[in-house]
């Protein structure tokens, strides 16, 4: 009798043993699949950063209040300016006068009241060139459509104003010629 009670603890703790060899094994499982998701993503990440920082678009994303957040690097060798202090800027620091489409405070108004916004703007870079930009601009919305953040993709269109800028006085000198 008491080498069954023996048989019947050791037989008790090899199916205690063996329950927890099953739960372990099936923890792996999850954990290698989990990691695998993770590897996934974290690879995503990298390719979509490395899209941003290689696409030749500018790229400004920024709160709502215009506090510039994220620039890729086709902002930053644009511009002159680091990625650490075009982020300790505003979209407005951008802005050289008002005789295109648009001011900031304009394009950030219609971004957040329309959801979007597309026109020219003239921008100054650090080192005090003037170059136009083509700007489009998208409020980005949270899944409950509360605005988040805003972001600008823009192309540089300078040498497009300045044979359309060419052009025009071509023109007006053509039209002067022709009045004498």
């Amino acid at each position: 009798e008491e080498a069954r009670e023996q048989v019947a603890k050791v037989m008790s703790f090899y199916l205690r043993l063996a329950r927890h060899i099953s739960q372990l094994s099936h923890s792996n499982v999850v954990l290698s699949h989990n990691l695998k998701v993770k590897a996934g993503i974290i690879q995503a990440q990298k390719l979509q950063s490395m899209m941003l920082d290689q696409i030749k678009d500018r790229i400004v994303l920024s709160d709502l209040e215009g506090n510039i957040t994220y620039t890729n690097q086709a902002v930053q060798e644009a511009m002159g300016y680091s990625k650490d202090e075009l982020c300790r800027m505003r979209v407005h620091d951008f802005e050289h006068g008002h005789e295109l489409d648009s001011t900031q405070d304009e394009i950030i108004r219609c971004t957040l009241n329309n959801g979007s916004w597309h026109g020219e703007a003239k921008n100054i870079t650090k080192d005090g060139n003037e170059i136009f930009m083509d700007i489009r601009t998208f409020r980005i919305d949270d899944d409950a459509g509360k605005p988040l953040a805003m972001c600008g993709i823009s192309s540089d269109i300078t040498v497009r104003r300045l044979y359309i800028d060419l052009l025009r006085r071509q023109n007006e000198a053509s039209r002067k010629l022709i009045e004498i």
